[in-house]
């Protein structure tokens, strides 16, 4: 049994299909290009976080690789996995990642793609919180979370969380109470979803 799996949650990108929300401000092709810029500096910095056990998880991975040579070229170099997610919703996709994983380590902690201010000192912390507690959430300033851990789980994690709205932190905690689950919560966070958050990454 391995210790510690850190995977990297994204969207294949798609034109008009990625950052739909920042879109509407800044237009569809440049937030294509945040898409991508954003997940490659997400990856960067778990590869250098220096874990071990590290795989990014597409919503698809089609047989054309437009925008994402970079991507795919550091995973190999690194020795990165590249999984399919699976399920109907964002919660099914996680549950399935995590469920699946955790039948070979002891620890996983998913982090999303759009969270630029993610480090190696937030996914220690993560890490020793789930020597401790079954889950570790890192709260969003919008009521979501930028990364969720587990040492063990229940899919029924997720039942019931409408994803995009502002109450999935709060659904989320609720359910692993009512499982009688332990958690704990990290430093509140923010990842990039409107024009304002884009503005505070790039002056970041």
């Amino acid at each position: 049994m391995n210790d510690l799996l850190i995977i990297q949650f994204a969207k294949w990108p798609v034109l008009g299909n990625v950052k739909t929300r920042l879109a509407r401000s800044i237009g569809d092709e440049q937030a294509l290009q945040v898409h991508i810029t954003l997940m490659n500096e997400v990856l960067d910095k778990l590869i250098l976080s220096n874990f071990g056990g590290v795989e990014l998880w597409l919503n698809e991975i089609p047989t054309e690789k437009a925008g994402m040579h970079a991507v795919l070229k550091k995973t190999k170099v690194n020795n990165i996995a590249c999984k399919l997610q699976r399920g109907d919703n964002l919660g099914d996709k996680m549950a399935d990642a995590i469920s699946g994983s955790l039948l070979h380590f002891r620890k996983v902690i998913i982090v999303g793609s759009d969270c630029p201010n993610i480090s190696k000192s937030i996914l220690n912390e993560a890490s020793l919180a789930l020597d401790n507690s079954d889950l570790v959430i890192g709260p969003a300033e919008d009521g979501g979370y930028v990364l969720i851990g587990a040492a063990k789980f229940n899919a029924n994690i997720f039942t019931g969380v409408i994803w995009g709205q502002g109450e999935v932190l709060s659904k989320t905690t609720q359910n692993a109470q009512n499982l009688g689950y332990s958690f704990k919560l990290l430093a509140e966070s923010w990842d990039v979803d409107e024009l304002a958050d884009y503005e505070r990454w790039k002056s970041s």
